[in-house]
C-alpha cells in the first residue's frame, strides 16, 4: 500500500510541476511575438513623436517656472497650452516682466510657439505725474 501511495505522490507532483511550468510559459514573452507598447493617455499632443511632452504637462511646468521667478510674483498669468503651443493671459506689472514670462515659457522642453497675450498694467507704467 506504501508503494501506491508513493506512485500516486509522484504522480500527482509531476502533473503540478507540468502546470507550473505551463502557467510560466504562458506568462512570459514570447520572442516571436513583439512587445506591446503600454496605452498612453490621449490629449493634444503627435502622439507619432515619443519625445513630446503632453500639452498638461507643459502648462504645468511654465506655472511652476513663472511661480519661481521672484520679478514675476505680483503678475497675474494664466497659461494654457494646445499642440505645444503655449498661449500666456492675464497682466503684468512691466515690459520686462511680459519678456521675462514670455522667454520663460519658451524654456520648457516641448514648447513650439508662445502666444503672448499679457497686457501691462497701466499702474505699474504710471507717469510721474504731469502737472506744474
Amino acid at each position: 500500500m506504501n508503494q501506491r501511495l508513493v506512485k500516486t505522490s509522484v504522480r500527482s507532483m509531476l502533473i503540478l510541476a507540468g502546470l507550473c511550468i505551463g502557467t510560466a510559459a504562458m506568462a512570459a514573452p514570447s520572442s516571436s511575438m513583439p512587445a506591446k507598447a503600454p496605452a498612453q493617455p490621449m490629449d493634444n499632443t503627435d502622439m507619432s513623436n515619443p519625445n513630446v511632452t503632453s500639452d498638461d504637462d507643459i502648462t504645468q511646468q511654465v506655472k511652476s517656472r513663472l511661480s519661481s521667478m521672484s520679478n514675476l510674483q505680483d503678475s497675474n498669468i494664466n497659461v494654457t497650452t494646445m499642440k505645444g503651443e503655449v498661449t500666456l493671459t492675464g497682466t503684468v506689472s512691466s515690459k520686462d516682466e511680459e519678456k521675462a514670462a514670455k522667454g520663460a515659457a519658451q524654456s520648457i522642453p516641448g514648447v513650439t510657439k508662445v502666444k503672448d497675450d499679457l497686457s501691462v498694467s497701466k499702474s505699474a507704467n504710471g507717469s510721474s505725474g504731469g502737472g506744474h
